[in-house]
């Protein structure tokens, strides 16, 4: 009779000793839940405030996307970007990636027709017009 009670209470203080553990689990789980959401609100709110110092400069960048689209036609040209901003006296600016095949003198030959053709666009723009290989600058034409 007594090894039964033995057993017993043992049986007992162990299932109390598991759910204690379990709701600490809980209580911890249910923490971390709400500190993630108060996290993320903030984040929110960080997000949504405007830096008064900040410049839109939706007026004074644009694209010009006939001429983007012409350097895309160029046989080797993989990639262009071109912007055309009026910040700091004005500038156009184009990058463009060639393939592996095309060389130094070629790239050169792309870059130096299309700033030309750029500047005659933008005349009171500078024009920087750069050609990259595997990320790498080989070919830059500037017309001031």
């Amino acid at each position: 009779m007594i090894k039964k009670f033995k057993f017993i209470s043992f049986i007992a203080a162990l299932a109390l000793v598991l759910s204690a553990c379990s709701g600490e689990q809980e209580a911890n789980t249910e923490e971390k839940g709400k500190t993630n959401e108060v996290e993320k609100q903030q984040e929110e709110k960080q997000e949504k405030q405007i830096d008064p110092n900040a410049v839109d400069k939706s007026d004074t960048v644009s694209k010009d996307e006939d001429i983007q689209k012409e350097i895309e036609k160029e046989k080797g040209v993989s990639q262009v970007s071109l912007i055309v901003t009026k910040d700091s006296g004005g500038f156009v600016i184009v990058d463009f990636e060639v393939d592996s095949n095309i060389n130094k003198e070629q790239a050169k030959q792309i870059a130096d027709k299309y700033a030309k053709k750029l500047k005659e666009k933008y005349k009171d723009l500078q024009v920087d017009v750069q050609a990259r290989k595997s990320g790498e600058t080989i070919a830059q034409v500037t017309l001031k």
